[in-house]
């Protein structure tokens, strides 16, 4: 059977299309100048914090890397983050923010959710709204373990973050190599900390007011078992908001 677009579908497609290009058109002259070093307004808000991030991980953040530098630094670093989140996984039912009770992740499953976050690639196999202990205030609701609010707002968002993060340095430090064809990729420290300052945090700044302006309820506390109108009982999932 033969697919057929429909004319809905074509226009969102071409909506998203258009979309990606004004805003790539807007965006670049600045993406550059973060890759680049280039002057830039919000220098003297966020500099300071660079530097300071800087210090601490007692970077050189003006020395350039070979490809084999840039590389092992990127591995370094993501292996750090996905140790972290591992941990948090697999002992999420004795760490805070769990008003659910859900147990920690087997260590096959904490480790495949690690992967698969850390490589972008989001899948999930778990249920955010899954098995509860401390019944019936929160039934079971599904066979899948679930997670609880920490390991959501920490290990979830955190990999999701940063490894975006990495694969747009790498993806800056590849262009670097094919136009300038030097063995100077710059510094991954550097880029990864100005990547997250000055482009993915001001961007999820503003993705926050815009919810708030919406309205959207966002809560830490557990689960809420209400009594409808028609005398029914109802569980209503509750939660931060991505």
């Amino acid at each position: 059977m033969q697919a057929v677009i429909q004319p809905n579908d074509l226009l969102t497609l071409l909506l998203i299309l258009a979309t990606a290009v004004i805003l790539g058109r807007l965006l670049a002259p600045y993406i550059t100048s973060i890759f680049t070093s280039a002057p830039n307004r919000i220098d003297r808000i966020v500099a300071p914090i660079e530097n300071r991030i800087y210090r601490l991980l007692g970077v050189d953040p003006n020395r350039g890397m070979g490809w084999r530098e840039y590389f092992l630094s990127a591995l370094i670093v993501n292996i750090f983050q996905m140790s972290l989140a591992f941990i948090i996984f697999v002992f999420q039912n004795i760490l805070p923010l769990n008003p659910q009770g859900f147990p920690g992740l087997n260590l096959d499953l904490a480790f495949m959710q690690v992967i698969s976050f850390a490589t972008n690639t989001n899948l999930q196999h778990y249920n955010g709204e899954g098995v509860c202990s401390n019944l019936p205030n929160c039934p079971s609701l599904s066979p899948m373990p679930g997670l609880s609010y920490l390991s959501q707002m920490t290990a979830v968002q955190f990999l999701q973050f940063t490894s975006a993060t990495t694969g747009l340095c790498v993806a800056v430090a590849m262009v670097r190599g094919f136009v300038s064809r030097s063995q100077n990729m710059g510094n991954f420290y550097t880029d990864f900390v100005r990547s997250l300052t000055r482009l993915f945090l001001p961007l999820c700044f503003v993705a926050a007011l815009i919810f708030v302006g919406l309205g959207v309820p966002q809560t830490i506390g557990g689960y809420q078992t209400v009594t409808t109108v028609e005398g029914a009982t109802q569980t209503i999932l509750v939660g931060p908001v991505a």
